[in-house]
């Protein structure tokens, strides 16, 4: 079974600066403990990639190790999540491959991690994550990611999403859907989109741009304010689920665009949907699952 690691060349949209630290051999001896583990399960449209994996894999895992502890990025060994009892786990970093430390901020984390032999399907329930330190001392945190728009695993082993060939089994639970959309028009200082998702778990999502050499551009604010969760009708007509289509209509000054860019610069969009109903009441924006369609030009 072959672990993969994807490393996309487009901008990722949620961007991580990744600034790892020189080891110091002065001072008190290195080490580390975690304190938590996150996670997305993203559904992605095989076209975002500039060169899609050459498997046609659509379901990815990023994860994010948080811990504490006197290190750099040269202490450590390597970082990996499993699913014990599976032939599941990914090597998230390594001390040959410490792109995805981040000293300053205390973890571990970032990519796009899948396997090959199931390009469609990612495991879920109790998964492992473990930071290995040069000097052999080590930190393990256990946690269960759950099933798609839920709180728990039920009788699930693993997700899935639409691409799965063949019947997928009943342990299997459905991956958020990627939202199909139409009528994509952009005018002097504003753009508008219609989409849809007949999935029930979709609960939130937002517009990424890109310019028209697939650059990331920009994002909408979330079409459910994170603080109350109330629909944001200013530039969305509605957050249906069943099929039925909503409708986006968003002006210039509306866009949070990323530094260098501007609205001139928008040639198409995506549009990414997340769950998160499962963590309601809350105050601030969570999710386990996040979908990405394919790519509408303006």
């Amino acid at each position: 079974m072959k672990k993969v690691m994807y490393t996309p060349l487009l901008f990722l949209a949620i961007v991580f600066a990744f600034a790892g630290c020189s080891s110091d051999t002065s001072g008190p001896a290195k080490n580390v403990s975690i304190t938590n583990l996150e996670w997305i399960a993203n559904n992605i449209a095989l076209d975002y990639w500039t060169t899609p994996p050459s498997d046609g894999s659509t379901a990815f895992y990023s994860f994010y190790i948080n811990y504490e502890g006197n290190i750099g990025a040269s202490d450590v060994s390597s970082a990996t999540v499993a699913f014990p009892g599976t032939d599941f786990s990914w090597i998230i970093a390594s001390s040959s491959d410490t792109r995805r430390i981040n000293a300053a901020s205390e973890y571990i984390g970032g990519g796009y991690f899948y396997d090959s032999d199931t390009p469609h399907v990612l495991p879920i329930g109790q998964a492992k994550a473990t930071i290995r330190l040069a000097n052999g001392t080590s930190s393990s945190l256990e946690r269960t990611i759950a099933a798609p728009g839920s709180s728990s695993v039920g009788t699930y082993t693993t997700t899935h999403d639409e691409d799965y060939v063949g019947t997928p089994p009943a342990t299997s639970a459905p991956l958020l859907l990627r939202a199909t959309a139409s009528s994509p028009s952009k005018d002097a200082d504003s753009v508008s989109i219609l989409f849809s998702v007949a999935d029930d778990i979709a609960h939130n999502g937002v517009l990424w741009f890109f310019d028209a050499d697939d650059n990331y551009v920009g994002v909408t604010p979330l079409f459910r304010d994170p603080s109350g969760e109330a629909l944001q009708t200013a530039y969305i007509s509605s957050f249906n689920t069943d099929g039925t289509a909503n409708s986006v209509d968003i002006d210039a000054g509306d866009i949070e665009y990323l530094s260098g860019y501007a609205f001139a610069d928008i040639a198409s969009c995506r549009v990414v949907l997340f769950d998160g109903a499962q963590y309601e009441p809350k105050d601030t924006f969570s999710f386990d699952s996040r979908s990405v369609s394919s790519k509408y030009s303006f």
